[in-house]
């Protein structure tokens, strides 16, 4: 996130990335993603560096498509997290197979 002197953007296949890599500043965020063997995909939850929601970071997830966000203070995983991940993500949607 930010700016970078080289990057690789994940997006949708239709999508053409028109982004322009500069120099500067750089900040990662955490993606959990689940797959499973059969191809099934849940919900991304995307961390971020932070204390609190920004409104901004949900235009990332195109109108239909689901994600789920998250802040911490390093921006990786906690218990806390990954416990909300679990039982607002992993089980309601794998609940019914």
């Amino acid at each position: 996130m930010g700016l970078a002197t080289r990057v690789k953007v994940i997006c949708k296949r239709e999508k053409k990335n028109t982004g322009k890599t500069q120099l500067g500043k750089r900040e990662m965020i955490t993606v959990l993603e689940t797959v499973s063997a059969g191809g099934s995909v849940l919900p991304p939850m995307i961390i971020y560096k932070g204390q609190a929601h920004y409104k901004g970071w949900t235009a990332l997830v195109e109108e239909g498509d689901e994600a789920f966000f998250a802040v911490s203070d390093k921006g990786w995983t906690s218990r806390t997290i990954s416990l909300d991940y679990l039982t607002n993500n992993f089980e309601p949607h794998t609940s019914a197979l």
